[in-house]
């Protein structure tokens, strides 16, 4: 990518010193993609977690989070943010479990409508993604 940069500039008075800006370039990017290899599992554990703890405290208390993560369910069709039953151990969860029966947010329906979230049967909710939002977003 930034060899394409350097080579629009006027032509290298020593092509030594070209050759080696161009070797330099070279290193760096494949150092980067070894790198993010070498730390692709730590990056998707921090992902997961971080994720989950959004998930499970912010939905419902963080307006922004919450559209945020409605759109993601409803984008990805899935349900959580690695399967449906994070739900279950939700601050969401917790505090409607009081005034309405649903089991995860209604944008987590195939068909979303109202109340459709009552019901976690595989034919009302995304069950086909096994790692929820996260492996969709990596993916996509």
């Amino acid at each position: 990518m930034a060899s394409g940069g350097l080579g629009s500039l006027p032509p290298p008075r020593n092509p030594v010193y070209y050759t080696f800006l161009l070797l330099l370039i070279f290193l760096l990017e494949a150092m980067v993609g070894i790198l993010s290899y070498v730390y692709q599992e730590q990056v998707y554990k921090e992902l997961e977690l971080n994720l989950n703890t959004t998930f499970s405290k912010s939905y419902s208390i963080d307006a922004d989070k919450t559209t945020a993560i409605d759109q993601m369910q409803t984008q990805f069709k899935c349900c959580g943010a690695i399967r449906f039953e994070d739900w279950e151990y939700s601050q969401w969860y917790k505090n409607l479990k009081t005034s309405s029966n649903n089991k995860v947010p209604d944008t987590c329906c195939k068909s979303v409508a109202p109340g459709c979230g009552r019901r976690d049967h595989p034919s009302n909710i995304h069950y086909s993604v096994s790692m929820g939002v996260i492996n969709m977003f990596i993916c996509d």
